[in-house]
């Protein structure tokens, strides 16, 4: 009787261990709490997104560096970087305040509302808008926060 006790116990122990999907995964908790596309999953620091099935970019969520794929029938895929607009106005391929210390997912890049697309500083909470047209290079203008 004892042991039919211990190995109900054992099952169900296992069971739930095995129902939990987070148990062994050591990526489990690199999502960002509010994700809820889980695009800020990174193990290494690189990820590609894909923003409503037309735009595709490349980011290091270390350090903030960021490519959109450019691309045409006559003309092979490329990614070309996206440059940050620093507090001089000139054009930067990251932001000033990153450095060699981030970690993945210190940058999280995606889209809100289905118009606009944003960069996060998770450590500093800075915010940078995604703007150009095709006949001017896209670039992040750093949106201002009127709390500071």
């Amino acid at each position: 009787m004892k042991k039919a006790a211990v190995l109900i116990v054992f099952a169900l122990f296992a069971v739930t261990i095995l129902a939990n999907s987070s148990f062994g995964n050591p990526f489990a908790n690199n999502r960002i709490s509010g994700d809820d596309k889980n695009i800020a999953l990174s193990t290494g620091g690189y990820l590609f997104i894909e923003i409503a099935s037309r735009d595709y970019y490349l980011i290091n969520t270390r350090d903030g560096r960021l490519w959109k794929m450019n691309g045409e029938a006559d003309n092979p895929d490329k990614f070309m970087p996206v440059k940050y607009e620093n507090s001089k106005g000139n054009a930067v391929v990251q932001p000033e305040e990153s450095s060699p210390n981030s970690f993945p997912g210190r940058y999280v890049f995606g889209e809100s509302s289905g118009h606009f697309n944003y960069m996060l500083d998770t450590v500093t909470g800075k915010i940078w808008k995604l703007q150009g047209t095709p006949s001017k290079p896209l670039k992040l203008i750093l949106v201002p926060r009127m709390d500071q």
